[in-house]
């Protein structure tokens, strides 16, 4: 396959503290020529990256597109019964929301707390309740995590499988189990996973690697012996749930 070099882009990713490090940010790159245009920001397979990986480009045009598909179930929400709102929601809302959250959930408190707000407004459009319905309550009637927790119902069933065998090759390099390092086997190493090492908690602990290994680490042990995936699925799904049984707000500070 011939490479356009007028629909390719290029993309220097350095973080937040190391462009003041570099003398030139600029790429300069060439394909048959021709120069390849230098960005800030590209989508790929419908995540947009930026050069910071702070995910705010990606979180504005979700937040768009979010609110125009709440718009639309506002309107049509008096045309139809509330399990035909909630089938909406799961297909047009809950889908987008989730769309590749394994990978960009980790962004900043800010973003996450943009989504949840239309996440709430979503629940307040289906029970067509007024903004002054408690969230928790509205979600809990309606058997819904906060997306984050959904995030990481997800994440987790990536390292069941990790640990299972099915997953990609490179998800070998980036989860890594203790028995996988130690020759002497202790109880239970094979379920828990070994946290790598990082600098910063608000640059390295914020990877995948770190976020899943911690996030696996501290489930039950009853969770992590669940072998089938969808079973497993339904069971931190219910242990997500039931922590919102005896809260009155919904809280980012465990994401």
């Amino acid at each position: 396959m011939v490479t356009n070099a007028a629909k390719t882009k290029c993309l220097l990713v350095t973080g937040k503290r190391i462009p003041c490090k570099l003398d030139n940010c600029s790429l300069e790159l060439k394909l048959v020529n021709s120069d390849i245009e230098q960005v800030d920001s590209q989508k790929l397979l419908g995540v947009t990256i930026d050069k910071h990986l702070s995910f705010d480009v990606h979180v504005e045009e979700l937040c768009k597109k979010l609110s125009q598909r709440i718009a639309v179930l506002r309107k049509i929400r008096r045309f139809i019964p509330i399990e035909q709102r909630i089938l909406y929601y799961n297909a047009m809302i809950k889908q987008v929301m989730l769309y590749g959250s394994t990978i960009w959930s980790n962004c900043s408190a800010d973003n996450l707390m943009r989504i949840l707000k239309l996440q709430k407004r979503a629940a307040r459009v289906i029970l067509g309740t007024d903004t002054r319905s408690n969230s928790v309550n509205l979600s809990n009637n309606l058997g819904l995590l906060p997306f984050y927790d959904e995030a990481k119902v997800n994440k987790c069933s990536l390292v069941l499988k990790r640990l299972q065998g099915n997953c990609p090759s490179y998800m070998y390099d980036l989860l890594k189990c203790n028995a996988d390092l130690h020759k002497r086997s202790e109880r239970y190493s094979a379920l828990n996973l070994v946290c790598p090492r990082y600098n910063r908690e608000s640059e390295g602990g914020r990877t995948f690697s770190v976020s899943a290994t911690r996030l696996w680490n501290s489930l039950p042990l009853d969770l992590k012996k669940v072998t089938c995936v969808t079973s497993f699925r339904k069971a931190i799904y219910s242990h997500f749930l039931t922590r919102y049984n005896d809260v009155d707000h919904f809280s980012l500070s465990e994401t």
